[in-house]
């Protein structure tokens, strides 16, 4: 989402949601313009990974003080991010069959648009 944003959307250390934003280096925009997607995607990845044991403890590893994910676990990971990413589903809002990576992108065109033209900017919404 980030690179999306410097195609996209100038300058990336605006936030909508908080001005300029100096904790987050350079993405409060692209997390203001993915949070819509949250629900939906970040957080049912998360729980599919987990519920269909595709990640399980064996996948992470302690280390300065965190917890990270191995090699092992960031290529299944990666995998069913993109799986994801590419699943068509139809919108209601679009009408017509789409994916999450499409709908992405048009937030962000859309979002643009909104700035340059004041426009109003109507967030994804899934059905």
């Amino acid at each position: 989402m980030n690179s999306l944003q410097e195609q996209i959307i100038t300058p990336p250390r605006f936030s909508t949601t908080g001005g300029q934003c100096s904790s987050l280096p350079s993405f409060p925009l692209a997390l203001d313009l993915i949070e819509p997607f949250r629900p939906v995607f970040i957080e049912a990845l998360t729980l599919d990974l987990f519920s269909h044991q595709i990640l399980n403890a064996s996948h992470f590893a302690s280390k300065n003080g965190g917890v990270y994910l191995n090699d092992d676990g960031r290529k299944k990971l990666l995998l069913q991010y993109e799986r994801r990413m590419e699943r068509q589903f139809v919108s209601e809002c679009v009408g017509h069959r789409t994916t999450l990576r499409q709908q992405l992108e048009q937030q962000a065109v859309m979002f643009k648009s909104a700035l340059e033209e004041r426009d109003k900017f109507e967030p994804f919404l899934m059905n």
